[in-house]
């Protein structure tokens, strides 16, 4: 089962558009943190943004899990993580 969460962080879901907004700027890690504990209690969810990406739990594991993790994650396809995790084996 997929579910949006942004529509559960209603505030945060606010600041969420494509392109950026100026709210929005300096605000995408403070986002990955909260989708990041979000997604540890709930794994089998999806965050949708507005640009058309939806990232699931393995995306943003990888994000989160990067020596300094993207500020502009939230803007670029989740595939692209992706590919960086499997270049690393």
């Amino acid at each position: 089962m997929v579910l949006m969460i942004g529509y559960m962080l209603s505030d945060l879901w606010s600041l969420i558009s494509y392109p950026k907004s100026r709210s929005m700027i300096g605000k995408e890690l403070i986002i990955l943190e909260i989708v990041h504990r979000y997604m540890e209690e709930y794994p089998n969810t999806a965050f949708y943004v507005d640009n058309g990406y939806t990232f699931r739990k393995h995306n943003i594991d990888a994000i989160y899990n990067m020596p300094e993790p993207d500020a502009g994650w939230i803007y670029k396809n989740p595939d692209t993580y992706k590919r960086r995790v499997n270049t690393k084996k």
